[in-house]
């Protein structure tokens, strides 16, 4: 590689900016870390590990990513996020309001380095005979493996943004097959539930 041929992309860096530019999922992620207090980055690598064939994440796997990652996201992705809603507030000076701007950059770069940090931390070579179905249902063990790690359970409401994410990365995918290979691995995740009470929508 010459000095000025820039590095290749990694696949998980890839799939997040290609994700994060689909309709919706902004919002989705926005939720799903402000309402449940969810690492997105670490969302988006569950779905990206099923998607690109590398299956499912062990228990003792997520237990060492989230120590690894879990300093970095504690202390800078959510203290800023925190600092950025303070200052958002509309009954607050207009020169205070002005810092909303400039936080949310550093947001989305302290983000952008978490996911980055994540890159090296779990090497897995793509399985290529993984099929669409088998991919996709990894995506939800591997998402129902971090909720249980972190003790936080799927409603209605968080369903929603999930499913959302997942039809964004499996594209090709019909949603009403995305609802019935997830719905059995979202409901493990979340079995003090009662099943009337949750839902997953077709988008």
């Amino acid at each position: 590689m010459s000095p000025s041929t820039p590095p290749p992309k990694h696949s998980y860096l890839h799939f997040c900016r290609q994700t994060m530019r689909c309709s919706g999922i902004d919002a989705a992620l926005s939720k799903l870390s402000s309402r449940y207090h969810l690492n997105t980055s670490l969302l988006l690598y569950c779905v990206w590990m099923g998607e690109s064939g590398r299956g499912r994440l062990k228990k003792s796997v997520m237990s060492q990513l989230l120590a690894d990652i879990g300093p970095w996201h504690q202390h800078i992705v959510e203290s800023l996020a925190q600092l950025r809603r303070l200052v958002h507030d509309p009954e607050l000076p207009q020169w205070c309001q002005s810092l909303s701007s400039i936080l949310k950059q550093e947001c989305i770069t302290a983000e952008q380095m978490e996911k980055k940090l994540l890159v090296p931390m779990y090497n897995v070579i793509p399985n290529t005979k993984r099929t669409p179905p088998q991919r996709l249902t990894d995506a939800c063990e591997n998402l129902a493996t971090y909720c249980k790690a972190v003790n936080r359970f799927f409603d209605a409401c968080a369903c929603r943004a999930i499913q959302q994410i997942l039809i964004s990365a499996f594209p090709n995918f019909n949603p009403a097959g995305i609802e019935k290979l997830c719905f059995d691995a979202l409901l493990m995740s979340s079995s003090d539930i009662p099943i009337g009470q949750l839902d997953l929508p077709i988008a």
